[in-house]
């Protein structure tokens, strides 16, 4: 059902805070919404009816690494008995020395039509894997083959893509890319800039954008972290990094540079609200103080933290600070909101040994979670998307109010209900700028 230059009439409607009933949504021609308003202020014969249907803002992925989709398939295996961050990592790269262009494509359209159906309409594609042979040997006809072939698959799909452009120089702080890392290369900083400026010129500007990343603090080097962010300033474009995922990252960035990586950026660079740091998984208190401070955000990815043996975020402290927390499918080992909602909720209760954790001022933790999924997400991602308002992109998912794991919820309990006790079964319906793409589950 296409809802372009329609009125729309669900039976509940998400406004940011609670599920609201007879209210009419008009979604224009071109794929934004219109107006928002009382169902009885529109003609009943114009609107399409959607009654026990619940209509929420499509998610926001604001991490992913589409083709990291075919480590799924792959065995959990620890011959040493035990494995971390680092031995997953050779694994990932053994993934990643077996991939061509055509098999990119496959990955990536599988994992962008996974996230539609999961309810994911935008995505940030946080993309390092540039070439399909070691930068240093490939052809010049085949470099930056991977680009393409994610974008093609993004816009087969149908999902809204932000191409996150990432930039990775460096094995470690101040080595040089070994193995499979030199598919990451950038050729050279001149090189990277130029296929950056092809980019945006060859993106679908109805549902496809661009930003800027440095891949960590030990794979770029300190000038170049300032000319690139200053770049993405000057372009208005997001700017996102890795920051303190694991320890051993901080020890290496310490032993180096005499500070932790999270310290660097926030001595050596611009660190606004167009900045997200992905994953903060072991920064201290007073760094997170000060970027949540400027402005800038943090993107949590709880189900992949939690396969990677990461560890666990200061989110309590990141919530009293009032962070734009978002979230990211990352890896994507496994693609369903609410359990990376739950993931979060529920991994930080374990750890601080109380309930309630990411709240808002109510003491409400669904709404909180659900924002995290919606519009902070849109906003790291400088997308209008992620909620239910005139101007915005018309990204829906409908909730299907007779679903078995939904009887006998009340509006006020919907949120939680869905959060909390449900998966992507209950999901029927995803529009992307007010063209549906699936089903659901």
């Amino acid at each position: 059902m296409n809802l372009r230059n329609q009125i729309i009439r669900p039976e509940l409607v998400w406004t940011g805070s609670r599920f609201e009933r007879d209210l009419s949504i008009f979604v224009n021609a071109d794929g934004q919404i219109g107006q928002v308003s009382a169902a009885r202020s529109q003609a009943t014969a114009d609107a399409v009816d959607m009654r026990r249907r619940a209509l929420l803002p499509g998610f926001v992925n604001a991490h992913s690494h589409a083709f990291q989709i075919g480590l799924r398939a792959q065995q959990q295996r620890f011959d040493s008995g035990t494995g971390n961050f680092w031995s997953w990592r050779e694994t990932m790269y053994r993934l990643v020395d077996s991939l061509d262009a055509d098999r990119i494509f496959d990955l990536s359209r599988q994992a962008f039509r996974e996230m539609l159906r999961a309810g994911i309409t935008s995505v940030g594609e946080f993309h390092y894997l540039h070439h399909p042979e070691p930068h240093t040997t490939v052809a010049e006809s085949a470099r930056w083959a991977f680009d393409t072939a994610i974008i093609a698959a993004a816009r087969e799909a149908g999902i809204r893509l932000v191409f996150i452009q990432t930039y990775y120089a460096t094995g470690n702080v101040g080595h040089p890319l070994e193995g499979a890392q030199r598919r990451f290369g950038p050729i050279s900083r001149d090189a990277f800039v130029q296929q950056l400026e092809q980019l945006a010129g060859t993106l679908d500007g109805k549902s496809q954008s661009l930003a800027l990343a440095c891949h960590s603090v030990r794979a770029v080097s300190i000038e170049d972290l300032q000319f690139f962010r200053d770049m993405a300033h000057s372009n208005h474009w997001p700017f996102h990094i890795h920051v303190e995922e694991v320890r051993k990252e901080i020890d290496d960035c310490r032993n180096a540079l005499g500070k932790g990586p999270m310290r660097v950026l926030l001595d050596e660079l611009r660190i606004d609200e167009r900045v997200t740091a992905i994953h903060c998984t072991h920064a201290t208190q007073d760094d997170l103080t000060e970027w949540i401070a400027r402005g800038a955000s943090i993107c949590l990815c709880p189900i992949t933290e939690g396969n990677l043996s990461d560890g666990f975020g200061d989110v309590p402290h990141m919530v009293a600070r009032g962070a734009n927390l978002c979230f990211g499918t990352d890896c994507n080992i496994r693609l369903a909101v609410p359990e990376e909602m739950r993931m979060l909720e529920f991994g930080q209760r374990l750890r601080n040994e109380q309930r309630g954790i990411v709240v808002d001022t109510s003491g409400e933790c669904g709404p909180s979670l659900l924002r995290l999924a919606t519009v902070n997400g849109a906003h790291s991602l400088g997308l209008a998307c992620g909620a239910i308002e005139a101007g915005r992109c018309a990204d829906f998912l409908a909730i299907n109010l007779d679903h078995l794991h939904l009887r006998d919820t009340s509006d006020d309990a919907l949120c939680d209900a869905f959060i909390f006790g449900c998966g992507s079964e209950v999901i029927d319906g995803v529009w992307v700028g007010g063209e549906y793409i699936s089903g659901g589950s």
